[in-house]
């Protein structure tokens, strides 16, 4: 399992170098979009070998994850509305203010980029790097007498397990998901998130069921897309606040071009989604 646990780190440590180095030397939204899945798989790594990522520098690490993931978050959140909502929707809005509603928006996006870049460039983002290489290379998991079992023992034994356990919790809560508020469906989305990671990097060990390992990854990622566009929705109100900048008068009028009423079609979508997740074949 420790080798597992390594050989799988190494190439998420790598793809996040090499994202953090091409958003360095291009910001733009797909570079964005990049580093910040980068950082999020390399983070659901230690959700996924848990048992071996219980010290306090794997709890570290964790939280810096935390950190460099959330530093991507407004820049990707308004690349998606800029490019993808109001870009379509700006040329038939008409409503009083939409030009300033436009200038706020413009210096939002811009200062999230700012903010962003400022992060790549801090000794902070430099160090969760070299963190992470440490704790993968020669952390106490790989010497302590504690967890020899777990760590010695066989990966694919650990992957069924684990595996079963993550989609067990989006079972769940799918369950419910008629009863979720939105908050609730963002947290299912990102159990859902950590299920298909957790399916991409543990197939391997499943060679038998190479084709029901692909059916399965695709309905998880069809259920976190789906959820994705719900969150989206949600996140679409504080965005136009934003770009408002405090103008409650402008922010209804801007929402109401924005927000639409697709959320049927969307909650639709999700359960179907979730019922072909829930009910796909497992391959472990």
């Amino acid at each position: 399992m420790g080798e597992a646990l390594q050989a799988l780190g190494r190439a998420d440590l790598g793809h996040l170098c090499a994202a953090l180095e091409a958003l360095r030397e291009r910001p733009e939204a797909e570079a964005v979009h990049q580093a910040r899945v980068a950082t999020r798989r390399l983070r659901a790594l230690l959700k996924i070998f848990k048992p071996l990522a219980k010290d306090d520098a794997a709890r570290g690490l964790d939280e810096e994850l935390s950190w460099l993931a959330g530093e991507f978050d407004a820049a990707r959140d308004l690349d998606v509305f800029v490019d993808e909502i109001w870009r379509d929707a700006a040329p038939g809005a008409a409503f009083a203010g939409k030009d300033a509603f436009e200038r706020g928006l413009q210096a939002v996006h811009a200062n999230a980029y700012l903010r962003m870049e400022a992060a790549l460039e801090s000794p902070r983002a430099r160090a969760v790097l070299l963190e992470a290489a440490a704790w993968l290379e020669a952390g106490d998991w790989t010497t302590d007498p504690a967890v020899a079992e777990i760590r010695d023992g066989l990966a694919k034994a650990y992957a069924a397990e684990v595996l079963h356990d993550r989609r067990k919790a989006v079972k769940k809560r799918a369950k419910r998901f008629d009863d979720l508020d939105a908050e609730a469906r963002h947290r299912l989305r990102l159990k859902g998130k950590t299920l298909r990671y957790a399916a991409e990097d543990l197939a391997p060990l499943f060679p038998d069921h190479a084709d029901r390992a692909e059916r399965f990854v695709k309905a998880a990622k069809a259920a976190q897309d789906t959820l994705g566009a719900l969150n989206d929705r949600s996140v679409r109100e504080g965005l136009v606040d934003l770009a408002a900048h405090g103008d409650a008068d402008l922010s209804r009028a801007a929402q109401r071009v924005v927000l639409g009423d697709e959320e049927r079609d969307l909650l639709t979508a999700a359960r179907a989604a979730l019922k072909d997740l829930v009910e796909a074949k497992t391959f472990w």
